[in-house]
């Protein structure tokens, strides 16, 4: 009979293919239950900030609906304070007129803390909607081809709802680090995925740096020196994650959000620097792997911390381009590609790398 050494192992995983990250750690956790039933295994859910935020935070932190507010999640800390989780792209509306509807639910609720996961928005409006949903009655709209058209006057308003909302921690999670303008800001990706990019990424990045001038006129450089101050305080600097969320990044910072990596923000929630400093070997799912996708979201941030500790790490992966040096230079001692395509196919490489990672006694 074959017998196996205790192993703590930790898995997660952000969205693979169907599943969404709660479903995903789920299915590796089980499939390595399933072959090494004696192993401690923690399964802890990832996100970059993109879809699937909300089902990894129920499933790691438990969670209410917010009645009013779409697809949120509230979690109740010990002494009472209230975090509220939304998801950018599932808030219902136009733009993210959503989000800003959602938010001011959250706050009123008495929210001490609002988490913003800002992937998965449909267009780039640069935080118009979020204004507009937020109570403020702008003379443009929320499109960004009208907002050349913006003035100081417009946003007079900002400050004093910059001000309602200092006393809650608003925290952007982004999953795209670019900033709001520039060769590498939201023109540039919308120029990559629009059939009439280079056109419309022009739009989109005049309208921008008029949202961006108006609203350092109103606000200032002491707002946020590092977003809003320039030599004429009408251009943002390359802040990280200001471009995230067609630009939403910016106008939450703008608003006195912090800005921060989304797999760090998911992470720090569930405390995966005290589960892996117990662990022997960290698990990360990924659909794809390769450089670009090593070095960036969940995986990166799980070999990154995993790395300090000392835990090795170990990817499964739906296809893989890396070599094996490519893997040591990415922090990871092994990867894995799914076989066939059968429904639990994830669970069954999970168990099959379980065979090997688990030490016979």
């Amino acid at each position: 009979m074959r017998r196996y050494g205790l192993v703590r192992v930790v898995v997660t995983s952000d969205r693979f293919d169907r599943l969404d990250p709660a479903a995903a750690t789920s299915e590796v956790a089980a499939g390595w239950r399933s072959a090494a039933p004696h192993d401690e295994v923690v399964a802890t859910p990832g996100s970059d900030g993109g879809p699937g935020l909300l089902a990894a935070v129920r499933a790691g932190l438990g969670g209410d609906e917010l009645a009013g507010a779409g697809a949120a999640a509230v979690v109740t800390g010990p002494s009472g304070s209230r975090t509220v989780w939304l998801q950018a792209g599932t808030c219902p509306g136009s733009s993210s007129v959503g989000l800003g509807r959602a938010l001011r639910v959250a706050v009123s609720s008495g929210a001490t803390r609002v988490v913003i996961g800002l992937g998965g928005t449909q267009r780039p409006d640069g935080g118009l909607g979020l204004l507009a949903g937020l109570g403020l009655d702008l003379r443009v709209g929320t499109d960004l081809a009208a907002a050349v058209d913006l003035v100081p006057h417009d946003l007079d308003a900002l400050a004093a709802l910059r001000g309602s909302l200092a006393g809650v921690d608003l925290v952007a999670a982004y999953d795209d680090d670019r900033p709001l303008l520039g060769m590498a800001g939201v023109g540039e990706l919308v120029a990559r995925s629009d059939p009439d990019g280079r056109a419309q990424a022009q739009v989109v990045e005049r309208g921008l740096a008029a949202l961006a001038g108006a609203t350092s006129a109103v606000l200032g450089g002491s707002a946020r020196p590092d977003l809003l101050a320039g030599g004429d305080r009408t251009r943002p600097t390359s802040v990280p994650g200001s471009g995230a969320g067609g630009g939403l990044g910016f106008m939450l910072a703008a608003l006195g959000a912090r800005l921060a990596p989304g797999p760090a923000v998911l992470a720090s929630a569930l405390d995966l620097d005290a589960r892996l400093v117990s662990a022997d070997l960290a698990v990360v799912a990924v659909p794809h792997l390769d450089w670009g996708t090593a070095a960036t979201g969940v995986i990166a941030h799980v070999s990154e911390r995993a790395g300090a500790v000392g835990v090795p790490v170990v990817a499964l992966a739906g296809t893989s381009l890396l070599g094996r040096k490519d893997l040591a230079g990415a922090g990871l001692v092994g990867a894995y590609v799914v076989e066939g395509a059968e429904p639990d196919r994830l669970a069954a490489l999970a168990a099959r790398v379980a065979r090997t990672w688990s030490p016979v006694v």
